[in-house]
């Protein structure tokens, strides 16, 4: 194999491989059809909104306009970052309940 051939194969494998790796054993979070225990983003034009708790850690707060920066790119709708409680499903970020959820 010429030198100029074993380096596109060399390149190819090393941009293939992380796209491979990342799918390894990893459970699937985003689903196109309704089931029980599960919760839609964004459904019917509208986003759910994202509770945070304005007193956390600057990198959750972060983590939840990345979200938020995230839905708007794949959706066009943009998620409303509220930081009060009420009954509308949400999705929750906070360092002090890592498995809070949506509630």
């Amino acid at each position: 194999m010429t030198r100029f051939l074993r380096t596109v194969v060399a390149a190819a494998f090393c941009l293939a491989i992380p796209q491979m790796a990342s799918a390894i054993g990893q459970a699937g979070y985003v689903e196109t059809a309704t089931r029980p225990g599960s919760f839609p983003l964004v459904q019917a034009g509208v986003a759910a909104p994202l509770l945070i708790d304005p007193a956390d850690w600057a990198g959750v707060r972060r983590a939840a306009r990345d979200l938020q920066a995230d839905v708007n790119r794949v959706t066009g709708l943009t998620p409303a970052l509220v930081t009060t409680w009420n009954t509308a499903p949400r999705v929750t970020w906070s360092s002090s309940a890592p498995s809070a959820g949506a509630r």
